[in-house]
């Protein structure tokens, strides 16, 4: 005969796991800031990570669906994240004119009189960043203040960069850097860029580009490289920085050496043409 009062015990002992579990997957999650970001923890031991824009990057096992929209919802509270619903930036005249944009993280965005972004106290996502300059944006709109959009003005003057292979960056005194081929078109940005900067970098690119042709690992040391004929009469072009170029005899490119540029080899098949056809 079954022991009815064991199994009443077990069933009553199982009910309540269960309700415990459901009880903890209600609690709110317990919020804590870490090095590359933040982790929502809830009492069953469920841990969301998430990088500091708030992105979701894992979930541990004893998550359950309803416990990671639960931390969604939390870490966009806290990094004032737009599916939030609220939470927004928030825009704070400074003295002389300059403003301050801060959102409920913490992450606080700086702003010059004339608009243009100073930086940030390090703890903004690109995504703050960029809705921190909208608001600034429509702040200085709405009051009337000079200029139309953050950065708006000459402001400070980037300073141009030389790298390896022709390229380049376009740096400001923000700590905005944009990072240039050799061609003067950008690859790419390190996220600390206002709109307004990667317009005037992108300028200030085509200018240095189209005034420097002859940059070091674009165009060589010199305006024209050097055309010799190897043994068999396909021409051999060289420049005074490593780079060299061989064609057939027929003037069929047959390849470059890995220190030219996408410029010295169109250079170098213009001169190679030039010196079968003269």
């Amino acid at each position: 005969m079954p022991n009815r009062p064991l199994a009443a015990a077990l069933a009553a002992a199982l009910l309540a796991l269960a309700a415990g579990q459901a009880a903890a997957q209600g609690q709110p999650p317990e919020i804590s800031e870490k090095r590359n970001g933040f982790e929502a923890e809830f009492r069953n031991g469920c841990v969301v990570r998430f990088d500091r824009s708030g992105d979701r990057r894992s979930a541990s096992d004893k998550c359950g669906p309803n416990q990671i929209e639960r931390a969604e919802a939390a870490i966009a509270g806290r990094t004032g994240a737009a599916a939030s619903g609220g939470g927004g930036p928030e825009v704070t005249p400074a003295r002389n004119g300059e403003l301050d944009v801060s959102f409920p993280n913490g992450c606080m965005v700086f702003y010059r009189s004339d608009g243009d972004r100073k930086g940030d106290n390090e703890r903004c996502s690109r995504d703050q960043r960029d809705r921190a300059d909208d608001a600034a944006e429509r702040y200085r709109r709405d009051h009337d203040l000079s200029g139309d959009r953050p950065g708006a003005g000459p402001g400070p003057r980037p300073e141009i960069v030389d790298r390896r292979g022709g390229e380049f960056d376009v740096q400001f005194t923000t700590g905005c850097a944009a990072f240039y081929d050799e061609d003067g078109d950008r690859r790419d940005d390190n996220g600390r860029c206002a709109r307004d900067e990667l317009n005037r970098a992108d300028a200030a690119a085509e200018r240095y580009a189209k005034r420097n042709p002859d940059r070091p690992g674009v165009g060589g040391d010199g305006p024209l490289p050097t055309v010799t004929k190897e043994r068999d009469g396909s021409p051999l072009v060289e420049y005074s920085n490593g780079c060299t170029v061989r064609f057939e005899q027929s003037g069929r490119f047959i390849g470059g050496s890995k220190a030219c540029s996408k410029d010295q080899i169109e250079r170098a098949r213009k001169a190679a043409y030039e010196a079968r056809t003269n």
